[in-house]
Parts: C-alpha cells; structure tokens; sequence
C-alpha cells in the first residue's frame, strides 16, 4: 500500500514512523498474547487444576469455573468472577487436587484434662467417620496429633482428616458441631481472650 502510494505521488515518509509505530504496539500486544497461551496450553497439558477445582492464584482463591489457552475464570464465594490472564500466573495452589484434608485446631481452657479432651475430639471424630452422611466423603480414619500449642488463653489441640477433593468444609462443619456438641455435654470450656487486672491504689494495672 504504501508503494501504491508513493508511486502517485504521495509523501509515504510521515506514514513510515506511523506503521512503525503500530507495528510495535502491536508486536508487544503479540508478546504478551503467546505468553498467555504458552502457559495456558502448559497449564491443560499438566494437569495443574482443572473445572471445579478451587485454587488459589496470587491473592484471589475461588472455584475454577472456565480455562481455556488465554485465561482462567475463579467464582469466588461471593459469587465474584476473575478474570486471570494465564500469562500472569506464577503460583497456584490447587486445594481439591486428588483429595483434601481438613485440618482442625481445637482451644479449650488450660484447666481441662489433655487427655479427657483428646479422647472426646476423637469420639467426635469416629463418629462423624461411621456416619452414613459423611463416611463415603472421608477417606481415612482421623488423626489425632496431639497438643499443637499452648496459646495466651488456650490449649490448641490438632486433629487432620483425609477427605474426597471439594469435602472437605462439609466435613469439617460437621465435626465442628459433633465437637461442640461433646464438649458441652462434657462441660468442656472452650475460652475466649482474657485480661487480668491488678489494681494498685486507685489506677488498675495490667497483668497480662
């Protein structure tokens, strides 16, 4: 086109810089499309997540709910769509991939039997296991790792579970309400943040 014009006479020289310039733009756009395809077709071809998966991409985490070569599409559970160029991931961590694992940390007060609240956890837990509701979503017996940490008001007990991918907050809910409802029978207290005060003269000072 630009030798058409030149031949009837028209100045093709100011035209040149133009199409120079449109030629990078369009060449760096070119850049990051590749790119954007490169690591979606390495993404599909390693099997790193898929549809209905939940991973986490940078800061945003939600259910996969469409991949293709240029982008990913998180749900979020508010309902919010995310839209990630395939070519800006750098990190993803997929939490449904294969199996999930509920990981529970349970505080109870410092003045209750390590030992009594340990079984009664574990109770909760079988029990859960051996219910027709939840025992095809669990994949393992529960574990019971012991005395995790000693926190500024509680004792931290951790317990793990193997679960089937994308069970395991069904799980977990439902060990919550088996270990609150055992702990209430128990009379187990499950504490909240406390502060001590020691008043000398007229001014109370903190203790802790």
């Amino acid at each position: 086109s630009l030798m058409i014009l030149s031949e009837i006479g028209i100045d093709i020289v100011p035209l040149m810089g133009g199409v120079a310039l449109v030629g990078l733009a369009v060449a760096f756009g070119a850049q990051n499309l590749i790119r954007d395809y490169f690591y979606g077709f390495m993404i599909i071809l390693e099997n790193q997540y898929g549809i209905n998966d939940v991973v986490r991409i940078g800061n945003v985490a939600g259910l996969v709910e469409r991949i293709n070569l240029r982008i990913t599409v998180l749900r979020d559970l508010e309902g919010v769509a995310h839209f990630v160029p395939n070519g800006e991931i750098k990190t993803v961590s997929n939490m449904t991939h294969g199996w999930s694992r509920v990981v529970l940390d349970i505080g109870v007060a410092y003045q209750e039997n390590s030992d009594e609240v340990m079984r009664i956890i574990t109770a909760a837990a079988m029990e859960v296991r051996n219910d027709p509701r939840y025992s095809h979503l669990i994949l393992d017996d529960p574990e019971m790792l012991g005395l995790d940490s000693l926190g500024d008001s509680s004792v931290v007990f951790k317990m793990i579970i193997k679960t089937r991918a994308l069970q395991q907050w069904t799980v977990k809910r439902a060990m919550l309400y088996q270990i609150k409802k055992r702990f209430d029978e128990a009379g187990i207290d499950i504490p909240f943040p406390q502060r001590r005060l020691s008043v000398v003269g007229n001014q109370p000072i903190p203790v802790e």
